[in-house]
């Protein structure tokens, strides 16, 4: 009261003598006045014992006034002069607000005439935890029933603070129509500052599949982090069937081989063969007993003789020869063709 109000007379001298009563009166006149509101957290809670101050400006700047709020959080702070301007704000480097890391407003100008009222602060705690949100996102929706995401501390690789495979549900409501990816939120960590990283693993064997997972790093300072991983595999080309095959179809083509290089050599025995085989095979002929002579034989032989000469003879062609070298001619081409396809087999090996 004293702050707001100047007294007339400011001091009177009386004499009191014992069992007299004795009337005083003193005129009052406000010259100050006060301003009133209340601070709160976010979510609306009051905000008990925090120190609040109006700091004067200008030609003020040596005035500054304080408060403490109430278990309701609200405060009153008085001796506001009408003729300055003031800095409304939570009081800096006070032990008793260490414990608000900011204010919404920060700060307010207030000039009055008259009491000030509904002046309102909202105090912010220092942030305790981070939130992390993980998008995952694959190519191949078949691939995600294979993933599983893991938590872990920089300076800790080896020992994953959390480790999630995704829901069995989620991912039989992906196909390749429909692929948006998973979002996986991890257990909230606290907000030190520390660093930490987030990475996928795969149950997909790498000597099938060629794939690499690659962590992201980030820092707990703040609310929430969201982090996009993206999973991408390829099948490799099955290096135990193309060796079981190649040992099985090595014998193979070294024959082929072989036949390629003595190909001139395997030509000429085939005509030879050819030749032998188109020869006309002589017609063994059994002797036959003599038989009495019948005196009009000569008449009939020449009589037959006579026949033969008058058939007129076809000339016979020789189909099976011409057969066996069309079949000789294809056989060479396809033993070019298969000796060809081994050659770009082996260099295909070679550069795998």
């Amino acid at each position: 009261m004293m702050k707001e109000y100047r007294f007339d007379p400011p001091s009177k001298m009386i004499k009191v003598v014992e069992g007299a009563t004795i009337k005083v009166n003193l005129f009052g006149k406000r010259v100050a006045f006060s301003a009133y509101g209340s601070v709160t957290s976010l979510n609306g809670e009051p905000e008990t014992g925090l120190l609040v101050e109006v700091q004067g400006q200008e030609n003020c700047e040596h005035l500054q006034e304080e408060a403490t709020t109430e278990e309701n959080g609200s405060f009153r702070i008085r001796g506001l002069q009408p003729t300055c301007t003031y800095v409304f704000r939570l009081k800096p480097n006070a032990e008793v607000n260490a414990h608000i890391q900011r204010t919404s407003p920060n700060s307010t100008l207030v000039q009055t005439s008259s009491d000030i009222r509904n002046l309102r602060l909202v105090a912010f705690h220092p942030i305790s935890r981070t939130d992390v949100s993980v998008h995952i996102m694959s190519a191949q929706p078949e691939h995600y029933r294979t993933l599983k995401v893991k938590l872990c501390r920089e300076d800790a690789p080896d020992s994953p603070i959390y480790t999630s495979k995704l829901e069995s549900q989620q991912v039989n409501k992906v196909g390749s129509a429909y692929n948006a990816g998973f979002l996986v939120h991890l257990p909230p960590l606290q907000a030190d500052g520390k660093k930490y990283f987030v990475q996928l693993e795969s149950s997909l064997s790498h000597t099938l599949h060629k794939y690499r997972t690659i962590p992201f790093y980030f820092e707990a300072n703040s609310s929430f982090k969201y982090v996009k991983l993206t999973f991408n595999a390829e099948r490799k080309v099955d290096q135990s069937d193309m060796n079981q095959t190649s040992i099985v179809a090595l014998p193979f083509i070294m024959f082929i081989a072989f036949a390629f290089f003595n190909r001139e050599k395997l030509w000429l025995w085939l005509n030879t063969l050819i030749e032998r085989w188109s020869k006309p095979v002589p017609i063994s002929r059994t002797p036959v007993q003599a038989v009495p002579i019948d005196p009009r034989a000569d008449d009939i032989i020449v009589e037959q003789i006579m026949n033969i000469n008058k058939r007129k003879t076809k000339p016979r062609k020789n189909v099976a020869l011409r057969i066996v070298s069309d079949i000789v001619t294809v056989i060479r081409n396809l033993i070019d063709l298969v000796v060809f396809h081994c050659i770009l087999c082996i260099l295909y090996e070679r550069r795998i």
